[in-house]
């Protein structure tokens, strides 16, 4: 949750040397990361596991909050595929660079996706019932085009790109992309694996707190990573991006700098 809050921060100063349009993306995708921790780190989860006789166990609760998990979480999940796309047309696509990779653009795809993954979602609030009753793009492609500039632009001057910005901005995009995008499939790869698995074997999914069972462990491991993707976001951001690392120290040295003065 610090890491997020922090990250939004960082971010929402607009210090960092990006664009209005990649800000405005990583700011939105740190916000419903922070969410995801919430509803279904916090409430969902540990609410549901370490108070199980309270509010948060009745039918309503339930319902608005698995609502919540899955929506925000979707939130989240397609908020890094529009910035995939959004670096692609960066990259790729010149001639639509200058049109869609814009602040206003940016907000409106933000918008947009927001609005229809709540919407797509409300339905599942009125498909919760009672248990009982108590007392009543792929990458590839991108990295292909950085990698085929890059040598055009190497034989077009003649050097090997020392001192070069553009060719240091097309390194960060590689790294910041490749990162979000690996750990994102990654953390998500053994969540479908259950997904799948539920799914040719009809097991159907666990629902008592069995902390023996290896199928509940599976299970719970799998939706421990997935949600675990929602986490690590600013960590990559503090490896790719040494602006951003520049102002976290001036973030975290805030508080000793307003003592001192």
């Amino acid at each position: 949750m610090t890491a997020n809050l922090l990250a939004i921060v960082i971010l929402s100063r607009g210090r960092c040397g990006l664009s209005r349009c990649t800000t405005y993306y990583l700011v939105a995708i740190a916000v419903s990361d922070f969410l995801v921790i919430i509803t279904a780190g916090i409430l969902n989860r540990i609410g549901r596991i370490y108070f199980q006789d309270s509010v948060l166990s009745t039918t309503l609760a339930c319902a608005l909050s698995n609502v919540l998990v899955f929506a925000i979480r979707d939130v989240s999940v397609w908020l890094t595929v529009a910035f995939t796309i959004d670096r692609f047309v960066v990259i790729c696509c010149q001639s639509l660079k200058t049109r869609y990779c814009t602040g206003k653009t940016a907000l409106l795809v933000i918008g947009l996706v927001s609005a229809l993954i709540c919407v797509r979602n409300a339905p599942f609030y009125f498909s919760y019932q009672p248990l009982y009753i108590l007392d009543g793009v792929s990458c590839v492609l991108t990295v292909r085009h950085i990698l085929a500039a890059s040598r055009a632009r190497r034989k077009f001057r003649g050097t090997e790109s020392h001192g070069d910005q553009e060719m240091v901005n097309r390194k960060r995009s590689i790294v910041l992309l490749f990162a979000i995008s690996l750990s994102f499939l990654l953390l998500w790869a053994t969540f479908i694996g259950h997904f799948l698995y539920v799914q040719i074997t009809g097991e159907g999914y666990l629902t008592s707190l069995n902390f023996n069972d290896p199928d509940y462990i599976f299970q719970e491991t799998a939706n421990m990573l997935q949600l675990f993707s929602s986490c690590n976001n600013v960590f990559i951001y503090a490896v790719a991006q040494h602006k951003f690392r520049e102002e976290l120290k001036k973030v975290m040295m805030c508080p000793f700098t307003m003592v001192t003065v």
